[in-house]
């Protein structure tokens, strides 16, 4: 799966469950989530749910945190190095 595969599925999810106006577009790939209250807490764990079922990997409880959760490149990141090498697009 490759990184533009991956982005695409993240922002899909959170356009679907968080962005009711559907102005993902207008959301950089590194513009904060929580800063942009796109979500909380409780949408970090819906993330974390999705990622892990959409991607089929398993996150551990250390990796869930604003480094791997708090933009759409950090999430991608994180699905990426659970992964392994992801086919990268010209």
């Amino acid at each position: 799966m490759s990184h533009n595969e991956i982005a695409r599925e993240v922002r899909r999810f959170l356009g679907e469950n968080f962005l009711y106006d559907g102005n993902i577009e207008e959301i950089g790939d590194r513009d904060s989530l929580v800063s942009l209250a796109v979500f909380d807490s409780m949408g970090v764990v819906d993330m974390l749910t999705f990622v892990e079922q959409r991607f089929g990997i398993q996150v551990d409880s250390t990796e869930v945190n604003p480094d791997n959760f708090d933009n759409i490149a950090a999430i991608c990141a994180l699905v990426e190095r659970k992964l392994g090498p992801v086919v990268t697009e010209s």
